[in-house]
């Protein structure tokens, strides 16, 4: 198949890339130069998703993925421009674009997120959710019955540059007293990259149209089982140090990457229904390889993490909260 990824250079776009080259298919990038260079046996097309999309010319494509679609108005010119040249459209959203998360279940045909004014370009923690469904909209007011809308959770692995999970895995790896605001048993959910990557090229090869959440693992998966696969491969013991989140937030710790206490009353955060995509073929790589793999990667990166406690924060704050226990 001829396939056209808008966007492609980081991350999941990079993931499905490589996917679908192993696959055998015929694919071309459309980018705007930034990254993406070390890709190989991939066409790049040069261009803007806003006003610059001249550079894709007339030609057709099976199929469209869309990994880089945040502002509704650039995605309709996308839809708009591609709407006669290609058999579907694939678009990736998230769970973020649900309404209420406040109770576990949410599945595919729960109310979405509104926003107070639809044309507001500024991408936020407010405004992210809202624009993704009006993104989708777009998509589904253009090419109907071929629009495929995919809603991952939080997406994990090589190639994160947010380090949201890496920030664990990592964390836990180094072993000793660690903060959490989770305890071991509370629930969390993500979707290794690579897994998303194949989940959507399988739905394409299917034919299968419509939305799915995409999130995983299929099983209850616990903050305690990613801190255990980490202290494992790494050969350490840990401790889960949590101290209330008013005792954080008075020395400066808002929030950590990626944890939505249950006290805080979000409990559907991590427990979104897959039940339709698992249905339609998703599967997981172990725990055990994303977890590995992972850190095998970040190694591999001089920058340091953009989230989570530096090291020394840490200690101080352990330091602290133990005298005052004592």
């Amino acid at each position: 198949m001829r396939i056209l990824v808008l966007g492609g250079t980081k991350f999941v776009g990079r993931h499905i890339v490589e996917r679908a080259l192993l696959l055998g298919h015929e694919v071309a990038v459309f980018h705007r130069g930034q990254n993406g260079a070390d890709l190989p046996d991939v066409r790049h097309i040069f261009g803007d998703r806003d006003g610059g999309l001249a550079a894709l010319g007339d030609e057709k494509w099976d199929w469209v993925i869309d990994t880089s679609g945040y502002v509704p108005r650039i995605v309709k010119q996308s839809c708009d421009a591609l709407k006669d040249r290609c058999s579907s459209y694939l678009f990736i959203s998230t769970i973020s674009v649900y309404a209420n998360m406040d109770n576990p279940g949410t599945v595919e045909t729960d109310p979405l997120e509104t926003l107070e004014d639809p044309a507001v370009e500024v991408i936020d923690g407010k405004t992210y959710g809202g624009l993704k469904v009006l993104c989708e909209m777009a998509v589904q007011e253009t090419f109907g019955a071929r629009a495929l809308i995919v809603r991952p959770g939080m997406i994990v692995g090589p190639y994160d540059s947010t380090d949201r999970f890496t920030y664990w895995f990592l964390r836990a790896s180094r072993g000793g007293k660690m903060i959490s605001l989770c305890e071991r048993d509370e629930p969390v959910q993500f979707i290794d990259a690579r897994d998303l990557a194949e989940f959507c090229l399988h739905l394409l090869h299917q034919g299968k149209m419509g939305i799915f959440n995409a999130t995983g693992p299929q099983f209850a998966m616990t903050w305690g089982d990613i801190f255990d696969e980490a202290a494992l491969q790494a050969g350490v013991e840990y401790e889960i140090v949590r101290p209330p989140l008013d005792w954080l937030k008075e020395r400066g710790v808002e929030s950590l990457p990626s944890q939505f206490p249950l006290e805080n009353n979000q409990p559907g955060v991590y427990r979104t229904t897959i039940k339709k995509a698992l249905d339609a073929g998703l599967d997981f790589l172990p725990l055990s390889q994303t977890v590995r793999d992972t850190i095998e990667w970040r190694k591999t990166v001089s920058e340091p993490l953009k989230v989570g406690l530096a090291p020394e924060k840490e200690a101080e704050l352990l330091a602290e909260y133990s005298g005052a226990e004592s």
